[in-house]
């Protein structure tokens, strides 16, 4: 069996050393781990450049294989509904396939089997549905197996993505409907007696319906434990004509500052680099800011990204300040 790793601590940058990896507890074990590269004697990487779709439908090709024999006491569960669902989690390494994920519902014992990996549950812990004729967990209890596995930030993240309300810019109409709602989150944290339910209840307060990625997640809880002011979340900017000039994860409206988080498609990715050339240079020319930031600001110089944001928003507050100090003289 193949467990799922533990996420890697914040603390530790895109690149790192063996000796920071060890100052931050974690393992020479979990830097042999499919999310890790080693790019020269003890330094590495995180690995999830090269994490992309294929492992998720071999996995899917998988699950839906294993389902079609499974006795009635079992369900697909934990990972395996997580990445049927369409959840963020790392990804495996080539030569290692994920074992299917199932659950055996109490009192029926965990099967053992070549390639699954499987638990007995309670049945009263557990919501059923179907998926593509795949019996699993619905998301909100899949969240409820998966965010326990994890820290709290990750917990939210996860959490953020089950209920995420994916808008199409411009208005209120959604692109796709959420997997699940908040209230049925909560459901999940306190059901009595479920393990880990402390880690689900502290994690649902930070849980919002707008997050599209694990790192915009993260970087809105670093927002709040830095306590600086609270933004606006996908946010549409328009000029002082009315056209929309895009959406932004986090906007500062009154001082006209957008943070954007831009993961590695934003480089690889042609058609997105020449829409964000596109977008910010129409930002620009209507007055607003742009705060870039990537999972090396993120994750590997966090003390000096907060120094960033909260300059940024102080020169900015002062200049509107300024401007609207002089406004009044005129009038």
């Amino acid at each position: 069996m193949n467990p799922q790793p533990q996420p890697l601590p914040a603390s530790l940058g895109e690149r790192f050393t063996w000796a920071e990896a060890a100052g931050s507890a974690v393992p020479p074990s979990r830097l042999r781990r499919p999310d890790v590269e080693r790019v020269h004697r003890a330094t590495y990487r995180r690995g999830e450049a090269r994490v992309h779709s294929d492992w998720r439908a071999a996995h899917i090709s998988r699950v839906q294989d294993v389902a079609a024999s499974l006795p009635d006491y079992a369900i697909v569960a934990g990972v395996s509904a997580a990445i049927l669902w369409g959840l963020p989690i790392p990804g495996p390494a080539p030569d290692q396939p994920l074992p299917v994920e199932v659950a055996s519902l109490a009192p029926a014992r965990a099967m053992r089997v070549m390639g699954i990996r499987s638990r007995q549950v309670r049945p009263r812990l557990v919501r059923i549905t179907e998926l593509g004729g795949v019996r699993l967990t619905d998301p909100a209890t899949t969240w409820g197996e998966l965010a326990r596995r994890y820290d709290t930030a990750w917990a939210v993240a996860l959490g953020d993505a089950t209920v995420h309300r994916k808008r199409i810019p411009g208005g209120q109409t959604l692109a796709r409907p959420p997997l699940a709602d908040p209230d049925e989150l909560r459901e999940v944290a306190y059901t009595q007696r479920r393990p880990g339910a402390l880690l689900l209840q502290r994690a649902l307060p930070w849980i919002a319906t707008t997050s599209a990625s694990p790192p915009e997640s993260h970087l809105r809880l670093c927002l709040k434990a830095w306590r600086l002011p609270d933004p606006e979340l996908d946010f549409d900017v328009y000029d002082e004509e009315g056209r929309l000039l895009g959406c932004s994860e986090f906007a500062y409206p009154e001082i006209r500052l957008a943070l954007e988080y831009e993961g590695r498609h934003h480089l690889t990715d042609p058609a997105q680099w020449n829409r964000d050339i596109e977008k910010y240079r129409d930002y620009a020319e209507a007055g607003w800011e742009v705060l870039r930031v990537t999972a090396e600001h993120l994750y590997g110089a966090p003390h000096t990204l907060r120094a960033n944001v909260e300059a940024t928003l102080s020169r900015l507050a002062t200049a509107a300040s300024h401007a609207r100090a002089a406004a009044r003289g005129l009038s």
